[in-house]
């Protein structure tokens, strides 16, 4: 029939009730006969009266409770999206000195007929490779977004799982993954004479006909920069792994600190970025500076 008949009484300590009957019902069980996935719809009706002749008697119905049959199915796995950041309005921001990132993630319950809808709440993991290992970043979140705050850059790797009424945990959704924005530009010119304006040759620099400041480098963790005469003898060095720091400033002097001639000087910059994608990471730039005193 769809229902079921109990009786329920109880005291209250002002005056008593007493229900003649309940009925739960049941609307979609039939729907269990075609598909083990379905969830069935509860609510109790109640039918009491209050001891009093005035007072006609009263219906009124429960709140409504979805539940499943006991089964092996697993909850639906979540769809997770990562908000990605726009490197282009990033690089041409006012962010040289930031040190501290976040992401945001959401995430949506698949549509999957075959899997348990009643979820509770939600695991989210995290890694710092693509194919790394995913350690637990947030257990029951009861929202379908996360913010990942105190970051060191962008990149990271999140995968979300559901975990349904019973305790019951899904598998993980597709990774969805953020990345930083690399970039590095040298000059072509610069003026080692001690005015303050463009003494050192680096990657943070001023153009010398407006004065304005280039895109600072992002996401560098390396650099092996080295510096040729016109006869291809090199004549300058500097490695990130035998000096302190990734900045480059050379100051126009030769390796052994003996301050070089006006002229064309070759360049090579081997630069190892923060980047999640392996082929992203290692880029050489190359080119001519003139050296101008």
């Amino acid at each position: 029939s769809g229902f079921y008949k109990v009786r329920i009484g109880f005291r209250w300590n002002i005056f008593e009730a007493r229900l003649d009957r309940a009925k739960f019902y049941c609307p979609q069980a039939a729907a269990y006969r075609t598909f083990s996935a379905s969830i069935y719809t509860y609510r109790v009706l109640t039918r009491g009266t209050y001891g009093n002749p005035k007072i006609k008697r009263q219906e009124n119905f429960s709140q409504m409770v979805l539940q499943y049959p006991e089964n092996k199915l697993l909850p639906c796995q979540p769809i997770a999206v990562a908000r990605l950041v726009n490197c282009e309005d990033y690089i041409n921001a006012n962010t040289c000195d930031q040190t501290e990132f976040s992401n945001t993630l959401t995430w949506e319950s698949s549509t999957d007929i075959a899997c348990r809808k009643d979820i509770k709440s939600y695991n989210v993991y995290a890694s710092f490779t693509r194919d790394g290992e995913y350690q637990l970043l947030a257990s029951h979140v009861k929202d379908t977004f996360l913010l990942d705050t105190g970051l060191s850059s962008y990149a990271r790797c999140y995968k979300v799982a559901a975990i349904d009424a019973l305790g019951q945990v899904s598998l993980m959704s597709a990774s969805v993954c953020n990345d930083n924005c690399p970039y590095y530009q040298l000059p072509n010119v610069f003026t080692p004479n001690t005015d303050g304006f463009n003494d050192f040759f680096t990657a943070r620099f001023k153009q010398l006909d407006t004065s304005a400041e280039i895109p600072c480098p992002r996401f560098a963790k390396a650099i092996d920069f080295k510096v040729f005469n016109r006869w291809g003898k090199e004549v300058y060095r500097y490695s990130s792994e035998t000096n302190e720091g990734i900045r480059l400033a050379w100051d126009g002097n030769d390796s052994s600190g003996s301050p070089l001639s006006t002229g064309v000087y070759y360049y090579a910059a081997e630069v190892t970025f923060n980047m999640l994608d392996p082929e992203e990471q290692n880029k050489r730039f190359t080119g001519w500076v003139h050296l101008v005193r």
